[in-house]
């Protein structure tokens, strides 16, 4: 896609649609918090436009967004939020951003991750992951059907989810060691 084909901003929100997942992908990884990373993806977007008649687009996107979205995410570890960052070793910041950077098919690593975490389930929480996820069936649908109260059920998938996050972090991160 050349810059003159289309008007800059079409071309711009052409990239970045195309690869918004994977940049907040990106992000989430380095600081494992939806809004912190909604907000970083959010002022990342901001810097990328700002940015964008510097692009050169012989160049793959993606990379020259991550670097964008890495200074971001240094600039959100140094504000007041920075406590809620998992993650306190900016040198730990700077290989995963690194490995990422340098992974095409990082993505395949997080499912490859997340599958071994879903095995290391029991089986009963594994069949609510795949009820709710791979079925659709809302929370309450579950409830009803498991004779449970929507509340419980709620708290319960928030303790696999937290599980799964750990474990497929810690995986991640053992890949890099």
């Amino acid at each position: 896609m050349s810059p003159t084909s289309r008007g800059p901003s079409d071309t711009f929100t052409d990239l970045f649609v195309e690869n918004e997942r994977s940049l907040y992908g990106y992000v989430f990884s380095l600081v494992a918090n939806h809004a912190d990373t909604d907000d970083i993806v959010q002022r990342t977007l901001i810097q990328l436009w700002e940015n964008f008649e510097k692009y050169d687009f012989d160049r793959p996107f993606l990379p020259w967004a991550f670097r964008f979205a890495y200074r971001q995410v240094l600039m959100h570890r140094r504000s007041e939020k920075a406590r809620r960052i998992r993650f306190t070793d900016e040198d730990l910041i700077a290989k995963i951003a690194a490995d990422y950077s340098e992974t095409p098919d990082w993505e395949n690593h997080r499912r490859r991750a997340l599958k071994n975490c879903l095995g290391s389930l029991s089986v009963e929480h594994r069949q609510l992951v795949r009820q709710r996820y791979d079925k659709g069936a809302t929370l309450d649908a579950l409830a009803k059907k498991l004779q449970r109260s929507p509340n419980a059920l709620y708290k319960t998938m928030q303790r696999i989810r937290a599980v799964l996050a750990t474990c497929v972090e810690r995986r991640l991160s053992d890949d890099l060691i």
